[in-house]
């Protein structure tokens, strides 16, 4: 009687392990099959960006709308020495911009850069000889 309580316990403990085991492949294959999904910002191309974390999709969209755009032009101005017109379009928390190269501008410092920007841009593309960018809309201050 008790080689065979013996033989019970151990068939049930390889039981629960083998049990356990695919579990935990299981939940495995399902992170993996998850992390599938998931995009990052580095992995758009063009004028997309990760929405939600799972696709890349075309930021181009939105309505016109008035949002502030010094991020923008400060961005322009700092690492292209450009001035820069806008077409600005919104869309969930998001603003599209379309932009102009109207001219040149005299730059400025980092210093001064880093002191004005609020760090709402989240892109900005050169794509077949046109400018755009995508930011966070805020709404614009008076100026």
């Amino acid at each position: 009687m008790y080689k065979c309580e013996l033989v019970v316990k151990y068939m049930l403990v390889l039981f629960v392990l083998f049990l356990g085991w695919t579990r935990l492949t299981d939940s495995k294959s399902l992170l993996s099959k998850h992390r599938l999904r998931i995009c990052r910002e580095s992995d758009c191309i063009g004028t997309t960006t990760c929405l939600h974390g799972e696709t890349c999709q075309s930021y181009l969209r939105g309505e016109p709308c008035l949002s502030d755009t010094t991020d923008i032009e400060l961005y322009m101005d700092m690492y292209y020495l450009k001035k820069i017109r806008l077409n600005t379009t919104c869309w969930t928390t998001k603003a599209t911009y379309k932009i102009k190269i109207v001219g040149d501008s005299e730059g400025m410092t980092t210093e001064q850069y880093d002191n004005m920007t609020s760090n709402s841009l989240r892109r900005v593309d050169y794509v077949n000889g046109s400018w755009y960018a995508l930011g966070e809309f805020r709404r614009t201050s008076n100026k």
